[in-house]
């Protein structure tokens, strides 16, 4: 092969990658031809540093974990694939509608399957071609035809583009060996804070993968972790596990050294806590049964115990942006997002949007708008909603992830410029959708498992996505 399979750009002698696209290349039969992929050899590549043969749509080796090609926007898009190779980051989904796109023959796409999240056409008699580049005119000329046909009502053909556009996950961090419960992204966006039920709180280089610190204050799992707002210190919350002391610890960000522990009798677990936007106070829950806590970092004082939510306690929380409040989400029959003043603990505004037809449903997750004007929030009903934070007016609920009980949703974050929202659940998907309409515009099933906490980078590039015992740096585009 004296070129690029995919793009025909040089070939560097010495790592065997493109010097115009940075791809592997496909392994090849000895004897086979390049532009025959006919053999399943011909439609892998073999990973330089450990020779293991990987599929087509793998973005890195699963024996090693190198990478295998650049990020998606240094290479020629979209990818068209045969239907007996499909990569999961290739589905895309709008409005509940999941397609893939498979090339036949000499003309573009065949077939658009739809339902639910699992619904996949696949097409006989499909010839099997490798991924490569194709120009936006022939795609056009696909979709056009598919338009026609009535099989593409509603879908926009710069959406269906955009998301057939491969986006391969940048870095699997693999530290952890039990359940991660939290990830955060430090204000200066190059390093990775995951929280553990192994015990540790590890930081982490975002983009390598590169472990800086290994915390182990604690002495049991941990739940929670949030970077100060100067990204100079972490705090962490812990959970109980065989009856172990639970403590809210803060400590150094760089040296991981334990500057100051809280703790007392009635903390049960600490499943989420909030800096304040100025960093001086930390709002967390203490699990079932427990007020909401406001604690002043300088002083040590508990300064304020919100008892909104009853015996029942509170599961999650978040300080707003402006700093003048809170918002709390029930635990079990609670059901209630309570949102107070950070300094008085008046109730300003009770939401009951959630699981109005169930007895139980614990809300897992809340998070302000950039603006401190709307608050998204998920739950144990499997619905993600987004409402007014001064009304209470909803907004929009998003069922992307079934909108069922016992499939809930874990995690949501707002992206750095309102525009967003992703969320991540137990159906192992993290979807990102438009914040104002819930027009859905990437799906990534990357992890492996149960999706229990993602997060933005500052800059709005990546989002980080936790699971079972790793965590996956990827980019929604």
């Amino acid at each position: 092969m004296e070129g690029c399979f995919f793009c025909q750009g040089p070939l560097d002698a010495a790592t065997g990658r493109c010097q115009q696209c940075g791809r592997v290349q496909p392994a090849q039969e000895p004897g086979a031809s390049s532009d025959t992929p006919d053999s399943m050899s011909a439609r892998s590549i073999r990973c330089p540093a450990c020779g293991e043969d990987m599929p087509m749509w793998a973005s890195a080796c699963w024996q090693c974990g190198e990478q295998l090609y650049l990020p998606s926007e240094q290479i020629e898009g979209p990818f068209i694939y045969p239907a007996d190779n499909i990569p999961p980051e290739a589905n895309g989904q709008i409005h509940g509608q999941v397609f893939s796109a498979y090339l036949s023959g000499n003309l573009g796409m065949t077939s658009i399957g739809s339902g639910g999240a699992n619904a996949i056409t696949k097409q006989e008699n499909v010839t099997p071609l490798l991924p490569r580049p194709i120009s936006r005119r022939r795609v056009l000329l696909g979709l056009a035809g598919l338009a026609v046909a009535g099989g593409m009502i509603g879908l926009g053909v710069d959406a269906a583009i955009r998301l057939l556009k491969y986006s391969p996950t940048l870095v699997t961090y693999r530290g952890h060996n039990k359940l991660v419960h939290a990830v955060a992204w430090a204000p200066d966006g190059k390093r990775i804070a995951s929280a553990s039920d192994d015990g540790t709180v590890q930081v982490w280089e975002a983009l390598t993968g590169k472990l800086l610190i290994t915390y182990r204050g604690h002495n049991s799992g941990v739940q929670a972790a949030a970077w100060s707002p100067d990204g100079r210190l972490i705090a962490s919350g812990g959970s109980s596990y065989e009856g172990k002391h639970v403590s809210l610890q803060v400590w150094d960000a760089s040296t991981g050294m334990t500057r100051l522990i809280y703790s007392d009798s009635m903390l049960y677990d600490i499943p989420a806590l909030a800096w304040s936007p100025d960093g001086t106070r930390i709002v967390f829950v203490g699990g079932y049964g427990d007020p909401v806590r406001v604690w002043d970092v300088a002083t040590q004082n508990m300064l304020l115990t919100y008892t909104g939510h009853g015996d029942l306690g509170a599961n999650a929380v978040a300080w707003s942006p402006d700093g003048t409040r809170i918002a709390s989400g029930g635990a079990l029959e609670d059901k209630t997002i309570q949102i107070w003043d950070a300094t008085t603990g008046e109730t300003l505004l009770t939401y009951r949007g959630h699981g109005a037809n169930e007895e139980f449903c614990t809300i897992y997750a809340v998070a302000w708008s950039p603006d401190s004007k709307f608050i998204v929030s998920s739950a144990e009903d499997g619905t993600v909603q987004v409402w007014n934070a001064a009304s209470g007016q909803r907004i929009l609920t998003y069922l992307g992830h079934g909108g069922q009980e016992y499939n809930s949703v874990n995690s949501v974050a707002w992206s750095p410029d309102g525009r967003r929202i992703a969320s991540g659940g137990d159906d192992e998907t993290v979807q990102v959708w438009d914040a104002l309409t819930g027009d859905h515009a990437f799906y990534y099933t990357g992890q492996s498992s149960s999706v229990i906490s993602v997060a933005w980078s500052p800059d709005g590039h990546y989002i980080a996505s936790s699971g079972e015992n790793t965590v996956q740096v990827w980019q929604p585009v």
